[in-house]
C-alpha cells in the first residue's frame, strides 16, 4: 500500500497533522547507496543526531536534527521483489527532533536522488466509515459515488437542506423523522406535529416564514389540492418517499437504509 501511496504524496510537501504523523518522514533508500542486499543501514546516534556512512544524509540529518533511524518493515521475505528499484528493506522512517521544519526537510531529502529513491509523510491510515443500518450492505450505489471516503472526513449537518419535489414524503417514517425539516417559525406560530400519526394541525393562516407559502411547518403540497399536507398516504405511490431515504435517511440508527 505505502509503494503505491508514494507518487502521490510526493506530489506536494504540505505538511497536514489530520493526515500525517508529526516529526516522522519515510524514506526508501537507494540500494546502491545502503550497499548491501538485506537493506542494513548501519548508523549512530552521536550528540542526538544520526550519523550514517552516507555524507549526504548525515548533511541534512545534521541540518534538520534527525535524531532516529528505523526500519518500516523488518522481516522481509523476498529480498528481491523491487518496484522500480524500490526494494522493501530499504525503507526506513526518519525521525525529527521537531515538526518546525519537516516540510524543508521532506524537500531536502526528496532531492538526494542518488541516496533516496521516494521520500513522502507517514500517512495515518483510517478505515472508510461504514454506517451500521443493516440494509446499507444492499445500497450498492453509495461505494460507486465514494459515500465511505467521504464519511470519513462528515456526514452533513443541521446546515444541508435538501429538497425532494416528488410525490410527497412519509416523513415520519422510522428512518426519516429525525432528518426531516422543520419550519421553525410556523411551528413557533402554535403548529402542531403528530410524529405517530403523520399529521400536522393548528396553524394561523399567515405565512410566518415569508416564504409565499401558508402554515408550511413540513413540506407543501403542489399538487391539486394546494396546502400544507405534504404527507404521502398512498401506499401505491411511495416514490417520493423512496427518494426521500436515498437523499436522508438516517445514518448509523441500526434502522433500514443509509442516505
Amino acid at each position: 500500500m505505502f509503494l503505491l501511496s508514494f507518487p502521490f504524496l510526493n506530489a506536494s510537501t504540505t505538511f497536514y497533522e489530520e493526515y500525517f504523523f508529526p516529526k516522522i518522514i519515510v524514506a526508501c533508500f537507494d540500494k546502491d547507496a545502503i550497499g548491501n542486499r538485506e537493506g542494513k543501514l548501519d548508523y549512530t546516534i552521536e550528540n542526538g543526531i544520526v550519523k550514517t556512512h552516507l555524507p549526504e544524509f548525515n548533511r541534512l540529518a545534521e541540518e534538520y536534527k534527525f535524531t532516529n533511524l528505523e526500519r518500516f518493515i523488518k522481516d522481509v521475505k523476498d529480498l528481491d521483489w523491487n518496484d522500480n528499484g524500490a526494494y522493501i528493506q530499504n525503507i526506513y522512517r526518519i525521525y525529527l527532533e521537531s515538526n518546525d521544519n519537516i516540510e524543508m526537510a521532506l524537500k531536502a531529502l526528496q532531492q538526494e536522488k542518488e541516496i533516496i529513491i521516494y521520500a513522502e509523510y507517514e500517512t495515518k491510515n483510517r478505515y472508510y466509515h461504514i454506517p451500521n443500518d443493516p440494509l446499507y450492505p444492499l445500497q450498492w450505489h453509495l461505494p460507486q459515488i465514494f459515500c465511505p471516503e467521504v464519511w470519513d472526513f462528515t456526514t452533513g449537518g443541521e446546515d444541508i437542506v435538501v429538497g425532494i419535489v416528488d410525490a410527497g414524503i412519509k416523513w415520519n417514517h422510522p428512518d426519516l423523522r429525525d432528518n426531516i425539516w422543520i419550519n421553525q417559525p410556523e411551528l413557533d406560530a402554535g403548529m402542531t406535529i403528530n410524529w405517530a400519526t403523520g399529521t400536522i394541525s393548528g396553524g394561523n393562516g399567515i405565512d410566518d416564514d415569508g416564504n409565499g407559502k401558508v402554515d408550511d411547518v413540513i413540506g407543501y403540497n403542489f399538487f391539486g389540492t394546494d396546502n400544507n399536507d405534504s404527507y404521502q398516504d398512498y401506499p401505491a405511490n411511495d416514490h417520493g418517499t423512496h427518494v426521500a431515504g436515498c437523499a436522508g435517511a438516517v445514518g448509523d440508527n441500526e434502522t433500514g437504509v443509509c442516505g
